[in-house]
């Protein structure tokens, strides 16, 4: 097990084995070989803030890690975790950390267990994703026809994130802190009659409104929801929702529920709010909003 500094463009597979550490200090490179498949996971993956590599889409990053991805610097990075490497890490990142200003893009069809975007990531529509942490920047999560709910958690502490997917996890999430989510199909025709939307089928969703001068915004434009809590100085809009929905029960304070959209604009779709109750004062920490942390879960 050893620290392995990538060099160069060309260099970047070799003289490295499974278990070491990969380390990115240069400055601005465009890699031409960045194809880490043939060996088994390796421990981190480490990009300094001075350093701002290219990965481009026809050379992507192709590795296997049980460690973490920690990118401090900027430059561009498609990863693509689907790849036939040997060990337990097959397919598989364990960690992104997406801190620095790269615009960073998760492709293929293997699983990103723990991802935490402050600046510009897409999340591709094969790419398995199991929890998510934003903090900045903007975040989208594109349709995945194969599978279309992520099993984790979501936590939202600022910046926009545009979610295509669903959530099925029996947890909290929560979207705090001024922080903007929506909950969307993005379909071209306009014709949402038959179109999968995103739902969040199990779990509490929590919109905490702790930022006085910024609220924090729910926009759903998806299905049901199971529990929704919102707080504070926080807006729920409903008003771009494209076909019924029914939210089983919603918790809110008596702020959030004044400056909330309840009626969807088109007349022919209805929210239900099967059991609706205003409550006065109610806090964030009520409700958990600050149990976990932006790391990696």
């Amino acid at each position: 097990m050893a620290i392995y500094e990538i060099g160069t463009a060309s260099n970047a597979t070799s003289g490295n084995t499974a278990g070491d550490t990969l380390v990115h200090s240069l400055g601005e490179v465009t890699m031409t070989v960045a194809d880490f498949s043939a060996r088994e996971e390796y421990v981190d993956f480490i990009v300094k803030p001075e350093a701002s590599p290219i990965y481009g889409s026809s050379v992507p990053l192709i590795i296997s890690m049980t460690g973490t991805l920690w990118h401090r610097g900027g430059g561009r990075m498609y990863i693509d975790a689907d790849n036939s490497g040997a060990g337990s890490a097959t397919n598989l990142i364990a960690g992104i950390q997406n801190l620095g200003t790269c615009d960073m893009y998760l492709t293929g069809s293997g699983t990103y267990t723990s991802v935490h975007n402050n600046s510009r990531m897409d999340i591709l529509a094969q790419a398995n994703l199991t929890n998510l942490y934003t903090g900045g920047g903007l975040t989208k999560v594109r349709y995945n026809s194969s599978d279309n709910t992520i099993g984790g958690r979501l936590l939202a502490t600022g910046g926009t994130l545009l979610c295509e997917r669903g959530f099925d996890g029996s947890t909290t999430h929560v979207i705090s802190s001024g922080a903007e989510v929506r909950f969307w199909r993005e379909d071209p025709t306009g014709d949402y009659s038959s179109l999968t939307v995103p739902a969040i089928t199990n779990g509490t969703l929590v919109v905490a409104g702790n930022n006085g001068n910024r609220p924090t915004r729910l926009d759903w434009r998806g299905g049901n929801i199971a529990t929704l809590i919102a707080t504070g100085n926080s807006v729920i809009d409903f008003r771009r929702t494209p076909k019924d929905a029914t939210v089983s029960t919603i918790i809110w304070s008596a702020q959030a529920k004044a400056q909330s959209y309840i009626d969807p604009e088109q007349v022919d779709v209805d929210i239900t709010l099967s059991s609706d109750t205003e409550v006065l004062g109610v806090a964030a920490t009520d409700f958990a909003v600050n149990a976990g942390s932006g790391g990696n879960a």
